[in-house]
C-alpha cells in the first residue's frame, strides 16, 4: 500500500487527526529510534554476503528517502504505531530467556537469531509486530533501484519536473 501511495499524498485523513496549526509534521521516529528500526530491518532481511548474492547490505544503503516518504505521505497515526512496534521489538530480547540486553545492544548475529526466535514466538501479537516490521523493512530496502533491478525489477520512474511559467 505504501508503495502504491508514494507518488501521491494520502488526502483522506480525518481533520481531527491532522496536525492543525503546525507548518511541519513531527518525524515518524527520532534519530535514535531510526537507528533501532534500521538495525531491526537489517536483522529481518539478513543479507549476509553482498559479494555472493550481489545484493547490497541493508546498512550500506541510505534510507533517508524512505523515512522522508514515510513521514510525508502516511497518515499521522502511522508514526505512533511504528514507534510502538520499534520499541516493543527492541525490548523483546529482555523478555526472552538468554538475552539480557535490548535488540539494539546485540551483535548483528545475535539480532538475526533473536528475530528468528520472534518469528516462531507463540504470541500472535509478537508475530504481528514482526510482520509489520518485515513489511517496512522490505519497503525501505526495495526503495533502492539497485536492489529492484538486481532482482529483475525496474527502476523507479523519474519524477516529472514541474516548471513555473513566468
Amino acid at each position: 500500500y505504501f508503495l502504491l501511495e508514494r507518488e501521491s499524498a494520502i488526502v483522506h485523513v480525518p481533520d481531527r487527526l491532522r496536525l492543525l496549526g503546525q507548518p511541519a509534521r513531527a518525524p515518524a521516529l527520532l534519530p535514535f529510534e531510526r537507528r533501532f528500526a534500521e538495525q531491526l530491518f537489517d536483522a529481518i532481511l539478513g543479507v549476509d554476503d553482498p559479494a555472493r548474492s550481489g545484493l547490497p547490505a541493508f546498512a550500506s544503503l541510505d534510507h533517508g528517502g524512505f523515512w522522508q516518504a514515510l513521514e510525508q505521505r502516511t497518515a499521522p497515526h502511522v508514526a505512533a504505531g511504528l514507534r510502538a512496534t520499534v520499541h516493543a521489538l527492541n525490548a523483546a530480547p529482555l523478555l526472552m530467556s538468554g538475552a539480557h540486553r535490548p535488540l539494539c545492544r546485540l551483535s548483528r548475529t545475535e539480532r538475526i537469531a533473536c528475530v528468528e526466535r520472534l518469528a516462531e514466538h507463540n504470541s500472535y501479537l509478537v508475530r504481528q509486530l514482526l510482520a509489520t516490521a518485515k513489511i517496512l523493512a522490505c519497503f525501505a530496502y526495495f526503495e533502492h533501484d539497485a536492489v529492484r533491478m538486481h532482482l529483475g525489477g525496474e527502476a523507479a520512474p523519474a519524477k516529472e519536473q514541474q516548471s513555473c511559467a513566468a
